[in-house]
């Protein structure tokens, strides 16, 4: 329970009392006016620079104050235990809490009223929670009392203090410090899960924020009271991604907001943005609320926008509430200039709705009715993609870099770079020295001329100080490139004599002819280049001031004219009597009949020659050391065919016959049955004597050579 509300039970009606109600009164309305920006003078604040000083706000009271005074790393922190409750002043100082890891929740669990947290960013947060009802990466929930005594005693406390007023609807409305979380920043990653028996609840995240506390009433005396906290989140901008898990047996489903969960009355929201991804994976008997800003909202929002499309999210019974802005608004809530670029609106009962941008629109001011552009919010075509962005977040924003209009590459002749950027009053300051550029640099005014080899970087600066990438940009004056005497793809069939020149004077020109690039250990061209066969040919001209030039190609093919032979591959019956010729004038012919490659020092061709056996014949022809395409020919001879001394015909009491063969070493095989004679068929080695009518079959068979044609006689015996 709030220290100071405790404070005020114990000192009834004093005019101590009274003078505390006319404070908190003028903290509410001087809240309602302007919510002021962080002071620079932290005199008396308590300082935060590293991790474990941070854990230490478990201890706040409702007067302390903290600041931080540097970046915070939390990785290797370990896993951040959430903070329970906070009920003081926490000022970022435009500093960031890195890497937090928790399984509790955020960086806090419950806000109390008095908390203020300002100008903090909290990046690439990993928050895995199971079973945890209300979860933010800043806050879980706003609440004001721990439980319904405490809460009860707060309520008299402040009734008899005088610490309320009637609201327009004529209700008691019980007063307290406001709690206010503005100009903030989250990313990262939430991970919810829930695994609830049958008395599941809901449960509530939300980037900032998990749930604004619920309106609560109670009778003082013969009075009735509402009781609900101001609560203001403003200029906050949420890009971490929310994933909601879970199987229940009854639950009352989910509110889950890129801003907040759930929004109570007298809870307001305005100028903020929602870049996260919200996912909901889980069956429920009940609705869920899932909104690009507030999931559900009974209170105010405005000048707010969500570029997320919250279509994808999974809901069984197909009654969730999805809208990109809000998902359910209730008749009392207040929506009012707040904008969608894509998705649906979601279930909306109060009396304004979210309106619906082009994104083609999305840098136009007059897009957003009501909205600051003078002080809060800035439009830029080269800043956040054209979407409105929070002016407090521009240092952090990083905007388009300048761009030019000659692409980095090599040039031979003079010209001009005009640099450009898409950022309305950027100013572009240059090098062309190849150092980093800043506001100190040359600013770009005109078309900057480039002769020679040069690196030019450049960025863009805003006048808030939001300063681009820097843009490089690398113009290289080359040498020309080499020239050949012959253009490539020609063909020789002698030598050939390749010459290679280029316009750059004095410049050394390098070549290869094993087809890679050529460096400066190549070769270096001194004179004419002889190829005796087919080549590629490289090159490149190098010169002092200038960078190497392209390399240059070419591709000559040098061969001599394939030589003939006057007879095909193929076979033949006898000995096959060959010539060779060669149409390339003064060319020698070289030849091999054993299957190997000829060369210049195989048998050299002086005049027709026979093949009288299976020969496979290569020839090459030579001229002046450019060989041709080497000519392959197969030659099968066969051996001649068997004969007899003896017509077939009739002969009288028998007849002797003799065979004979016309190759010298062929070997005779026969048959007297019909049947086709083979190597183990009867082996002729002398006359044969038939005494009765006979078929002889013969073939003629000599290693080296083909098989002979079929040798058949027919004789027939009478008496």
């Amino acid at each position: 329970m709030c220290e100071e509300l405790q404070k005020v039970k114990q000192m009834g009606k004093s005019w101590w009392m009274f003078l505390f109600s006319f404070m908190i009164v003028g903290a509410i309305f001087i809240h309602a006016v302007e919510v002021k920006a962080s002071t620079t003078d932290f005199t008396g604040w308590t300082a935060i620079s590293t991790a474990e000083e941070l854990q230490k706000l478990s201890y706040n009271s409702e007067s302390s104050r903290f600041y931080l005074t540097n970046d915070i790393d939390m990785s290797r922190y370990g896993y951040w235990e959430t903070i329970k409750t906070f009920k003081g002043t926490f000022d970022g100082n435009g500093h960031c809490i890195k890497n937090l890891k928790s399984t509790t929740g955020g960086l806090f669990g419950d806000l109390y009223p008095g908390a203020t947290i300002r100008n903090l960013r909290l990046e690439d947060v990993d928050i895995r929670t199971s079973n945890i009802e209300r979860v933010g990466v800043l806050a879980g929930r706003s609440n004001f009392a721990d439980n319904d005594a405490d809460e009860r005693a707060v309520v008299e406390s402040l009734v008899s203090a005088g610490a309320y007023y009637k609201d327009a609807a004529g209700t008691n409305q019980v007063m307290f410090q406001p709690i206010t979380i503005s100009k903030c920043f989250v990313s990262g990653n939430v991970y919810c899960k829930r695994v609830y028996d049958s008395q599941a609840g809901q449960m509530f995240v939300g980037g900032i924020l998990g749930q604004g506390r619920g309106t609560s009433h109670h009778t003082i005396g013969e009075s009735w009271y509402k009781v609900d906290p101001v609560v203001t989140i403003e200029e906050c901008i949420n890009s971490a991604s929310l994933m909601i898990e879970g199987s229940v047996s009854r639950a009352d489903g989910v509110g889950v907001g890129g801003i907040v969960g759930w929004q109570t009355d007298n809870f307001t929201v305005r100028n903020c943005m929602n870049y996260g991804e919200i996912n909901v994976d889980e069956y429920s008997w009940w609705d869920d609320s899932i909104g690009g800003i507030i999931g559900d909202s009974r209170g105010q929002i405005s000048n707010c926008y969500s570029v997320v499309d919250i279509g994808d999210c999974f809901d069984e019974d197909e009654e969730s509430d999805i809208g990109t802005v809000v998902g359910y608004a209730a008749e009392r809530a207040v929506i009012n200039g707040c904008y969608y670029f894509g998705g649906g609106e979601g279930r909306i009962e109060s009396l304004f709705k979210p309106t619906k941008i082009s994104r083609y629109d999305r840098s136009n001011k007059s897009s957003y009715s009501g909205w600051d552009f003078d002080r809060v919010w800035t439009v830029d075509p080269g800043i956040n993609d054209g979407y409105p962005i929070l002016q407090w977040y521009l240092p952090y924003v990083e905007i388009e870099a300048p761009t030019a209009n000659m692409q980095s590459g090599s040039y031979s002749k003079e010209f001009s770079v005009e640099l450009t950027s898409h950022l309305n009053n950027a100013k572009i300051y240059y090098t062309t020295d190849g150092t980093k550029p800043s506001a100190s640099a040359k600013l770009y005014t005109g078309s900057i001329p480039i002769s020679q080899t040069t690196t030019l970087k450049a960025i863009a600066i805003l006048d808030n100080g939001s300063v681009s990438p820097v843009s490089t940009y690398e113009y290289k004056f080359a040498c020309a490139a080499p020239t050949a005497n012959y253009k490539s793809g020609k063909s020789f069939s002698e030598p050939a004599k390749i010459k290679l020149s280029t316009k750059e004077k004095g410049a050394t020109i390098y070549y290869t002819t094993n087809g890679k690039n050529p460096t400066k250990k190549s070769k270096m061209y001194q004179g004419t280049i002889t190829l005796y066969k087919d080549t590629q040919i490289k090159a490149m001209a190098v010169t002092s001031g200038k960078s190497n030039s392209e390399v240059a190609s070419w591709n000559y093919y040098v061969s001599a004219k394939t030589p003939q032979a006057n007879k095909p591959s193929g076979t033949y019956s006898s000995a096959v009597n060959v010539k060779l010729s060669c149409k390339t004038k003064g060319a020698k012919i070289y030849y091999t009949t054993n299957g190997k490659t000829p060369t210049a020092k195989s048998k050299q061709y002086k005049g027709a020659f026979t093949i009288s056996k299976n020969t496979t014949l290569k020839v090459i022809a030579i001229n002046k050391n450019v060989k041709s395409r080497i000519t392959t020919y197969n030659y099968h001879v066969k051996v001649e065919t068997p004969f007899s001394n003896k017509t077939e015909g009739n002969y009288k009491q028998g007849v002797t016959v003799r065979l004979g063969c016309k190759t010298k070493g062929a070997t005779i095989y026969y048959t007297t049955d019909g049947s086709y004679p083979s190597i183990y068929s009867k082996r002729y080695t002398g006359s044969i004597r038939l005494n009765q009518s006979t078929t002889i079959k013969a073939i003629a068979v000599k290693d080296g050579m083909e098989d002979s044609s079929l040798f058949t006689a027919d004789y027939y015996i009478y008496q």
